[in-house]
């Protein structure tokens, strides 16, 4: 019998009936905002790599998944997640850490301070660089890096297990991310059924307290190689970003064919892709029909929240500055 068959604390799977919690939008006082105040929808709403701001929080640092944590519009909080090099390892296990590049680590200026990725690294030598923000600035706790850094202010990489302890903590359903530059099947996949295990143990042991989760990857096949192993009933999404036939809706139409639950992005000009799809009803209804859920990324406008929540979209990933939403 395959391990973790009996998973609970499972809030959405990608191949049972669809379960909804609709959730209350919070706004201010003047006249446009509370209009949008009577929007009511069944959409739950996730922070991308936590709760981050431009100007005080570091994206998927554990300040950020804080951020996420204390506001109760959020039902879920996004992470990304690597494996370091288990043969550099005391115990030749991988460890995991939580990071959107693979080369995060930058110096003063802003430019990497080496090409080597996070996968080539050791937890230990991770650990021991500063991270930058997203925008490209290195920081402290105290403000932008001017000459060197104080290594006792710093923002470092953290550990995968300081996202999931800020998830339990504050009951938010996490949504994580397996980043991977080079495909499962790929010999020099970032992933090996060792870094799996790992990933899968700490998760196994999280939701037995409690936590609730989904995976989230680009890589079909890595997802069936945890599905297989695991368990079928693991909640899991597969991001999508390639060109489908607009008629046909292409791969979307393949992954819902093949019970999938699908992660669309990135959305702008409220209901077109980058690569030229339009997110319409019949996309969402087709899926549904299939038992199966739609998240969509990123949506950072309150036109393209409305939207999306008005054709039933069931997940909306957000950098957080939804205007009106969040003011």
């Amino acid at each position: 019998m395959r391990k973790e068959k009996t998973i609970r604390n499972t809030l959405f799977i990608s191949s049972i009936p669809l379960l909804f919690f609709p959730i209350l939008t919070s706004c201010g006082n003047n006249s446009d905002i509370e209009k949008k105040e009577h929007i009511q929808t069944n959409t739950r709403l996730i922070g991308h790599r936590g709760l981050p701001t431009k100007e005080d929080v570091l994206e998927n640092t554990i300040p950020s998944w804080i951020a996420a944590g204390e506001d109760d519009r959020y039902w879920g909080i996004e992470t990304d997640v690597y494996p370091t090099n288990s043969l550099l390892e005391p115990d030749h296990k991988s460890k995991l850490v939580c990071a959107h590049d693979s080369t995060p680590f930058r110096d003063t200026e802003g430019n990497r301070l080496f090409d080597k990725h996070i996968v080539e690294m050791s937890f230990k030598e991770c650990l021991s660089y500063p991270l930058m923000h997203s925008y490209g600035y290195p920081r402290t706790v105290d403000g932008l890096f001017a000459h060197g850094y104080d290594k006792e202010k710093s923002t470092f990489i953290p550990k995968f297990t300081d996202y999931l302890d800020v998830c339990l903590e504050y009951k938010k359903v996490a949504c994580i991310e397996i980043k991977c530059e080079h495909p499962w099947n790929d010999p020099n996949s970032d992933w090996t059924k060792e870094s799996v295990a790992t990933l899968m143990n700490q998760i196994f042991e999280y939701s037995s307290k409690g936590l609730n989760y989904v995976l989230l990857d680009f890589d079909c096949d890595l997802l069936q190689y945890i599905r297989n192993t695991y368990s079928d009933i693991i909640p899991m999404q597969v991001l999508y970003d390639q060109n489908a036939d607009p008629e046909t809706w292409g791969n979307l139409k393949w992954l819902a064919e093949h019970n999938w639950s699908v992660d669309i992005g990135d959305c702008d000009d409220k209901t077109t892709l980058d690569w030229g799809i339009h997110i319409t009803k019949d996309i969402v209804d087709m899926f549904h029909s299939k038992g199966l859920q739609v998240n969509t990324w990123i949506i950072d406008y309150y036109d393209e929240y409305e939207y999306l929540s008005s054709i039933g979209v069931d997940f909306i990933t957000s950098d957080c500055n939804i205007e009106g939403l969040f003011d």
